[in-house]
């Protein structure tokens, strides 16, 4: 999945997330699955991809999410090719407050998603915290931060 802009010519370079242990060998399930095992329990967020499953190029994948508390959302994937970035916030929309028990949805009117080769399985990770969080937050799990999350899985096919 990659981001798409009519008000933007040129190319979004996403900032990758890998985990690597201390061999130096990728994690399969990377940061992803780091960051929703260590999620508060009581800090419910809820995700949904609408549709689950899109073709390779197309457009018009819709994501909701809704949190029991108000805070700070940060949209993470793994892709179809095994690449974790960042896609939410982004170069085209840095609004990323959520406010409690009100969904949000994405990608808003400025931006698309289009589904980008390989085909396969992909995963979202939305995580809601209490205060903005960059990349190197994310890759030191939060540095403590209280937070929910929730993932789900999409399909890309040719």
């Amino acid at each position: 999945m990659k981001l798409q802009s009519p008000l933007l010519v040129g190319v979004i370079i996403l900032v990758g997330l890998v985990c690597v242990d201390r061999s130096g060998h990728h994690e399969k399930e990377g940061q992803l699955a780091a960051l929703e095992h260590s999620a508060s329990p009581q800090w419910v967020v809820e995700l949904s991809v609408k549709p689950d499953t899109v073709a390779v190029g197309n457009l018009g994948m819709t994501v909701s999410v809704r949190s029991a508390r108000s805070g700070y959302l940060t949209l993470l994937q793994r892709g179809t090719d095994g690449k974790e970035d960042v896609v939410f916030p982004n170069a085209l929309d840095k609004g990323n407050r959520i406010e409690a028990d009100k969904p949000l949805t994405l990608p808003r009117a400025s931006w698309k998603w289009k589904a980008a080769p390989p085909a396969g399985e992909g995963r979202l990770l939305a995580v809601v915290s209490e205060k903005p969080v960059d990349v190197q937050s994310l890759q030191a799990g939060l540095n403590g931060q209280a937070y929910g999350a929730a993932s789900a899985i999409y399909r890309e096919h040719d």
